[in-house]
C-alpha cells in the first residue's frame, strides 16, 4: 500500500475499528479515492506524496509536529475511505449480478444502520480535517513547506484563522469552516474594502501585516476592517442579516478615514477621497422632512 499513508490493515485498524480479516484489496481503491477527493484539494499532491515518504521509511520526519500532521491526515483518510467503501463492502459484482455475502453469523445491516455509520463516518473525517486545519494554523512557521499556494494565501488575508473571526460572527471556532469562508472574505476585501481604503493604503497594509509589523496609526484600522470582512463574508455565505453590521463597520471606518487624514496621506491624495464627500454627515431637522431626528 505504499501508493497510500498505511502500511496494511493494522495500520488502517489504529483510525477506524475494523476487522483485522478485512481485505486490503478492498479498502485501497477507497483510500486512493478519499484522499484525492477529501485531502489533496487542501494540502496539495506534494504534501500527500511527502507523507507516504515518511510513512514508508524513505524519508525521515521525527519532528513531532509533522506527525501529528500527518496522524490527522490518516484519521481523515481513513474515516473518508469507509465512507465511500461502506455501501460496497459486502457486495460481490460478478457475472451472475449482484450478490450479497451473508453467513449464519453475520447479516447485512440494516439500511437505517447502513446509513447512521455513513453520517458518523463522514462527520468524522471531517472534524479529522478540522483538526488538521487547526494544528498547521497552530504550527503555520514550523510547517510552512507544507502549505500549498492556496493555504499560505489564507494568511495574507485581514483575518487568518477561525478565533479572529469567531470573535466577529460564531463558526464555533471551526478551522474548517473558516477554510470554506477564505473565498468569500477575501472578495469582501477586494470588491468592497479596497475602494474604500484606496489601492495604496490598501497596498500598505497588506505588506505591513505580512510582515507582522503594523505601524501604530494603522493599527487604528485594523479592528473596523476586520469586522467588516467578517460581518461581509458572513451576509454572503451565512446569513443576510450579516449585512447591516457590515455596512455599519465600513461606515466607521470611511468616517475615521476622514476625521483623520493627516495620519493617511495615501488615503487622502488617493482618488477614492473627495472631499467634497463624505460617507455620513449632520442630519438637520427642518420643515422639509416628514420626520423629526433627536440628537
Amino acid at each position: 500500500m505504499e501508493d497510500t499513508l498505511f502500511t496494511g490493515m493494522e495500520d488502517i485498524q489504529k483510525y477506524v475499528a475494523v476487522s483485522l480479516t478485512s481485505s486490503e484489496d478492498v479498502i485501497h481503491p477507497y483510500l486512493k479515492q478519499a484522499t484525492s477527493k477529501y485531502l489533496v484539494p487542501i494540502l496539495g499532491q506534494d504534501t500527500i506524496e511527502v507523507f507516504q515518504q515518511v510513512v514508508h521509511g524513505s524519508s525521515s520526519g521525527e519532528e513531532p509536529e509533522l506527525m501529528d500532521a500527518i496522524y490527522l491526515t490518516k484519521l481523515a483518510i481513513a474515516r473518508f475511505a469507509y465512507y465511500l467503501a461502506i455501501s460496497m463492502l459486502n457486495v460481490h459484482i460478478g457475472d451472475a449480478g449482484i450478490m450479497v455475502a451473508s453467513t449464519s453469523n453475520l447479516a447485512p445491516a440494516s439500511k437505517h444502520r447502513t446509513d447512521e455509520l455513513k453520517a458518523d463516518l463522514l462527520a468524522s473525517g471531517w472534524d479529522a480535517v478540522n483538526l488538521l486545519l487547526k494544528h498547521l494554523d497552530r504550527y503555520k512557521d514550523e510547517l510552512a513547506d507544507l502549505f500549498t499556494e492556496e493555504l499560505s494565501a489564507m494568511y495574507s488575508l485581514f483575518v487568518t484563522n477561525a478565533d479572529e473571526y469567531n470573535r466577529f460572527v460564531n463558526i464555533e471556532h471551526s478551522f474548517l469552516r473558516f477554510y470554506n469562508l477564505r473565498q468569500a472574505i477575501e472578495r469582501a476585501e477586494l470588491l468592497h474594502l479596497m475602494p474604500v481604503l484606496s489601492q495604496e493604503l490598501y497596498d500598505e497594509l497588506k505588506a505591513q501585516v505580512r510582515q507582522g509589523e503594523v505601524s501604530g496609526v494603522n493599527q487604528q484600522l485594523l479592528l473596523p476592517i476586520k469586522a467588516f470582512v467578517c460581518y461581509k463574508s458572513a451576509q454572503q455565505e451565512i446569513d443576510p442579516s450579516y449585512g447591516a453590521y457590515a455596512d455599519h463597520a465600513l461606515a466607521y471606518l470611511k468616517r475615521y478615514l476622514d476625521d483623520h487624514l493627516g495620519d493617511y496621506p495615501l488615503y487622502a491624495n488617493s482618488s477614492v477621497y473627495d472631499p467634497s464627500k463624505t460617507s455620513y454627515c449632520v442630519f438637520e431637522n427642518d420643515d422639509e422632512h416628514g420626520f423629526f431626528v433627536f440628537q
